[in-house]
């Protein structure tokens, strides 16, 4: 009886259990039918996806198996291929409830946003770890150019966002920060699957530089968004050669103020780590202009003119 017991408990945790094969996605899919979420989940293809129906307060899984082309219900069931919905497990229902709550709390949206100041010392910590800090630098405060720069940089700045990763939610309100605490709690029942909420938090640094950092459920720590740094007056700061000219030719506005000259000055050094050379002109206060181009692949030229 005993072995039984032991054959029919591992059968059942193989058919509730997560397949390694599988590949999992989420989606928000509010008032939608039966039918349109089968289909979408056919278009999805392999794997087991989740729907999150905010509106009709339900969360729906289906697992595909095969490999689900993109044409209709009918000729996808013809060629053998099938979506099959599978039942919640506790897990999955108190996850979708979590999530609802915080939707909710949220004012009906999937996403979450917030701002908060990151002031942090470099030269202590440039000291500490034998890194060079930028001269260009306020006073040696970081900015978002060391954020796309130095990864040891980037970590204080989001350790320093999370309490060093004990309270991640520090800069939400105190209604958000604990509908999302009951979020990541749940999620660790089922981690399997993804949650379709967007958390993201806009850093400002001292000299009026920001950046995004967005939260990861999976890994259930905050991530720096890859192209979301701005310098003081709000040019993009490229994070490859590619991305200085944008592909084409992209400008450069650096107003003539404390600011913008500041900006300016990061923004060429910035360059210049790239083996991009930039002629500053000289402005007298008038600011300027900086247009880069890029052709054939090679490292962008870039120009610069007085306002």
């Amino acid at each position: 009886m005993k072995e039984k017991t032991i054959v029919w408990s591992a059968i059942v945790a193989l058919f509730f259990s997560q397949p390694s094969w599988a590949s999992n996605t989420s989606s928000v899919c509010n008032g939608c039918t039966l039918a349109k979420l089968h289909q979408e989940a056919l278009d999805l293809g392999d794997g087991d996806h989740y729907f999150f129906d905010f509106y009709g307060q339900r969360m729906t899984h289906y697992r595909v198996a095969g490999e689900a082309p993109r044409v209709s219900t009918f000729h996808s069931a013809a060629l053998g291929y099938s979506a099959q919905i599978v039942p919640l497990v506790s897990g999955e229902s108190k996850l979708f409830a979590a999530t609802l709550d915080l939707y909710w709390i949220n004012n009906s949206s999937v996403y979450v946003s917030a701002h908060a100041s990151a002031d942090i010392d470099l030269r202590e910590t440039a000291a500490y770890f034998s890194l060079a800090y930028r001269s260009e630098s306020t006073a040696g405060k970081m900015n978002a150019f060391d954020m796309v720069e130095t990864p040891v940089y980037r970590k204080m700045a989001i350790d320093q966002q999370t309490s060093f990763s004990k309270k991640p939610f520090l800069a939400f309100t105190n209604a958000i920060r604990a509908a999302a605490g009951t979020v990541v709690f749940a999620l660790n029942a089922v981690p399997f699957v993804k949650v379709p909420i967007v958390m993201k938090n806009r850093l400002h640094f001292p000299d009026g530089s920001t950046c995004i950092i967005q939260y990861d459920f999976s890994s259930q720590q905050f991530v720096y968004v890859p192209g979301s740094a701005r310098d003081a007056v709000g040019n993009p700061i490229p994070e490859t050669p590619l991305e200085v000219s944008g592909g084409g030719t992209m400008n450069y506005v650096f107003p003539g103020t404390p600011a913008g000259q500041m900006a300016g000055l990061d923004q060429v050094a910035h360059l210049q780590r790239m083996n991009i050379l930039v002629k500053v002109p000289s402005t007298r206060g008038s600011g300027w202009v900086m247009a880069c181009s890029n052709i054939n692949d090679e490292l962008p030229k870039c120009v610069a003119w007085p306002r």
